[in-house]
């Protein structure tokens, strides 16, 4: 992640990205959830890409990932529930943020 992130391909990024978050999941033993997360990933593929490139988020998200992908590996279950809240949370905000104000500006009629 950090390579692609320091040489600016976002389209790498996303895919290690999404492989990273495949492994998490897979490592939670739980095949539905991991069906649930894996089909919204999907639809929201594109978005994210522009939203990573966007927002900078490329670059916030790897020590995020890191303090999570830490956590899970030494079995510190509610530090990386923490961490994962916390990471979702700031997607959620910067997600939010940039619709509020990159988005529904152009909407003509409400949303």
């Amino acid at each position: 992640m950090r390579t692609a992130s320091d040489n600016k391909d976002v389209d790498s990024w996303v895919k290690i990205d999404l492989d990273l978050h495949h492994v998490i999941f897979m490592m939670g033993r739980n095949l539905r959830a991991t069906q649930i997360i894996e089909g919204l990933n999907d639809q929201w593929n594109r978005l994210r890409i522009g939203f990573s490139a966007r927002t900078g988020r490329v670059s916030r998200s790897i020590f995020e990932h890191e303090a999570m992908v830490k956590a899970i590996l030494a079995g510190d279950e509610e530090n990386a529930e923490r961490l994962t809240i916390d990471h979702l949370e700031k997607v959620r905000e910067e997600l939010t943020s940039l619709l509020v104000n990159l988005v529904l500006p152009f909407v003509k009629e409400g949303v």
